[in-house]
């Protein structure tokens, strides 16, 4: 595995999207980064640039100039891409759903403390050992 160590806020960083880009990238990466429709900004930046010219372009330009290019690799999976976008977008919500699949993890691991450490976990054990033994199961 040779994936480099990616720091949380590296997945919070604002990108300029270099693989879905129509110019420099940046419409896509704001697209990315609030988990907004591309076109919508794209349409967006248009119009300020028709309405707000100059303001528009130098942000653009400005965009282009200090905003670096999406790594490759930035993700190990869609599952991963997906988990940082509903970060982004709403932060307490992710942290609300990590907290309850923890709740759920835990609840399933003292079911299964619970049967490992009772009577009925030996007495299965010992009937498995004894059908080994004698070649045959239940």
């Amino acid at each position: 595995m040779n994936k480099k160590f990616v720091y949380t806020f590296e997945y919070q960083t604002l990108y300029r999207d270099i693989e879905n880009k129509k110019i420099a990238g940046v419409c896509a990466g704001l697209a990315d980064y609030s988990s907004i429709n591309v076109t919508l900004i794209r349409v967006l930046v248009v119009l300020g640039a028709f309405t707000f010219s100059f303001v528009v372009v130098a942000a653009y330009i400005a965009a282009i100039i200090f905003l670096k290019p999406k790594p490759v690799d930035l993700y190990t999976n869609e599952e991963d891409e997906e988990y940082w976008r509903k970060y982004r977008k709403s932060p307490r919500n992710t942290l609300a759903e990590a907290r309850n699949k923890f709740r759920k993890l835990e609840q399933k691991i003292r079911k299964l403390e619970t049967y490992v450490t009772s009577k009925k976990f030996n007495l299965d054990r010992e009937f498995e050992e004894m059908d080994s033994q004698n070649g045959s199961k239940y």
